[in-house]
């Protein structure tokens, strides 16, 4: 980068430079031919010489700013997607931090700001010296008719902070982009609902409508950039005519020679022409800085949820304790501060014992799992492991490593079915024994063997190659790689067939044994097993027992039960 900005700077001084060899070239034209001749070849060779530096100087200055651009870019990219990793779960919940919205941040903001930092950079560098050597050349040959040409340099500078007030229509442009980008990721990533519902046509209308309002916020940016860029070109062509003019009178009186007149317009004009060139890149400039202002708003930002500081440092000595435990536990959602989802809620869970949460949807079955895993916090309330305090006594790495989950829509990565079990344990290196050995537990080795390529099968985008049971399976064994202490099943076979159900199920009550095991079940017939039943409403446990418990007390559960039959 310094040898890039030291190289605009020597090609911005020589401009000036440049203009007082040309007005030497029109003073030589005065002299006899001989000396003519002798002068203008001095001045050819004074102009090469100069021409082969630049051409040296300007492959630096081009090499390494697009290098620094590139590295910036690299740079930024990874801190944000590091920073984005890092961010809890309710940030993404909001609607500006959709995965299309972010995505945007990523590719269109970074890119914009990678290509600021090359042409427009070089060009704003070069402009500085070029301007106040070309100001100092003019000062030196002539007082009087510098301050005269310098008259038209305040309009120049004016159309340039014209242009920069453009700044909010760019933020505006670049938030309604976001919304198109975010329409299209969702159409083109979900083509399948989006072909079975017939509803391309409302998808392309609507894309269509919000591209129009992109479109009319462009199109009066671009007539304002119009008029002030027409201006910002004609202001030269004014400074001439006055320089001009006004260095006529004074060759005329014998106060200036003519090649000083050529030398001051020269040098000066054209760094205003220089400044009024810039124009073309402030508007990536402004959206280089638009861009930036949001990305490091994804930098600067601390997670709500993090790792406490005594985690690392303090330890209970009773660690080996799998307990859990659930005191007075307040929660609602940040995007839905007006519903509350638990109220006052209480639970123990034995190590070893598996207990399952049933009830109506909306009652707190899945919340209470994601306050387990810290991907919210409560409002009020402890959880524990053990004698454990997870917000304040383990690290979130710890709090993780002890749990495993499969959910009711299991994600896998396009990989490899070995990548994609080895995924469950990133804290080491997994053998394919490891692998092999969590796939029979999870009752998907068999399948897995039969497959062309084994292991080694890619299960494509979205595992659209898999059926629903074979996914599951894939996760059971993923969540079981790891050897967790506690295993969490949130309604692992409710989108399969009875079938498949019965497959799933033989390999979750495989994993749950010897394991602290939090299960939650629309069916229950998959949970009558269970050490215990919670039955959840309104945020809170209003029926416990085993299931024979729950039937005798003829209340919710038995209700739920008999539904079901």
């Amino acid at each position: 980068m310094v040898v890039a900005t030291c190289s605009s700077c020597f090609i911005g001084a020589a401009i000036p430079m440049f203009a007082i060899l040309f007005g030497e070239v029109f003073g030589s034209l005065s002299e006899n031919v001989d000396e003519a001749k002798d002068s203008v070849r001095i001045i050819c060779i004074a102009f090469l010489i100069m021409g082969v530096i630049i051409f040296i100087t300007g492959l630096a200055q081009s090499y390494f700013y697009l290098k620094a651009g590139v590295n910036l870019a690299t740079r930024i990219r990874s801190m944000t997607f590091a920073h984005l990793m890092q961010q809890e779960s309710g940030w993404f919940d909001e609607e500006k931090n959709s995965s299309a919205m972010l995505s945007t941040r990523l590719t269109s903001d970074v890119g914009n700001l990678q290509s600021a930092i090359g042409f427009p950079i070089s060009s704003i560098v070069q402009m500085i010296p070029t301007f106040l050597v070309g100001v100092a050349v003019s000062l030196f040959y002539s007082v009087q008719l510098s301050l005269v040409t310098l008259i038209s340099t305040p309009f120049t500078f004016l159309a340039v902070l014209l242009e920069a007030k453009q700044t909010s229509r760019m933020v505006k442009e670049m938030e309604s982009t976001e919304i198109v980008t975010k329409i299209a990721t969702e159409a083109i990533t979900n083509i399948r609902t989006v072909a079975s519902l017939r509803q391309e046509k409302y998808m392309i209308e609507r894309y269509v409508t919000e591209f129009t309002k992109v479109a009319s916020i462009t199109r009066k940016r671009i007539a304002w950039r119009g008029f002030v860029y027409t201006i910002s070109q004609t202001i030269p062509f004014l400074g001439y005519a006055i320089t001009l003019c006004y260095g006529g009178f004074m060759v005329a009186d014998k106060e200036i020679p003519f090649k000083d007149i050529i030398k001051i317009s020269e040098a000066l004009l054209y760094g205003i022409a220089v400044i009024a060139q810039t124009l073309i890149f402030v508007p990536e400039i402004t959206t280089a800085f638009v861009g930036a202002h949001r990305i490091f708003q994804i930098i600067d930002r601390e997670s709500m949820i993090s790792s406490p500081i005594s985690a690392n440092t303090y330890q209970k000595s009773d660690d080996k304790n799998n307990d859990i435990a659930y005191k007075k536990i307040d929660f609602h959602y940040p995007t839905r501060p007006d519903v509350q989802i638990l109220t006052d809620f209480n639970l123990n869970v034995i190590e070893g014992k598996t207990i399952a949460l049933v009830g109506p949807s909306g009652c707190g079955k899945t919340t209470c799992i994601q306050l387990l895993q810290r991907l919210y916090d409560p409002e009020h309330g402890q959880i524990h492991i053990g004698s454990d305090d997870v917000h304040r006594d383990i690290s979130l790495q710890d709090l993780r490593s002890k749990l495993s989950i499969v959910s009711q829509e299991p994600v896998l990565f396009d990989k490899t079915i070995a990548e994609n079990i080895a995924y469950g344990d990133n804290s080491r290196e997994v053998t394919m024994d490891e692998i092999m050995n969590a796939a029979q537990l999870a009752d998907a080795h068999e399948f897995i063997t039969q497959l062309p390529l084994g292991y080694e099968t890619n299960v494509g985008s979205k595992t659209a190659q898999l059926s629903g049971g074979q996914k599951q399976r894939i996760a059971i064994a993923r969540a079981l790689v790891r050897n967790p202490k506690i295993l969490l099943l949130d309604e692992a076979t409710s989108a399969l067939d009875f079938q498949s159900e019965q497959v799933v199920q033989q390999a979750i009550d495989s994993a749950r044994s010897g394991r602290t095991c939090l299960v939650i079940a629309h069916r229950l017939s998959t949970v009558q097993n269970a050490d215990a039943i919670c039955v959840l409403r309104g945020g809170n446990i209003v029926e416990y027992g085993t299931h024979n418990e729950l039937l005798s007390l003829g209340g919710i559960y038995t209700r739920l039960y008999n539904a079901q039959i």
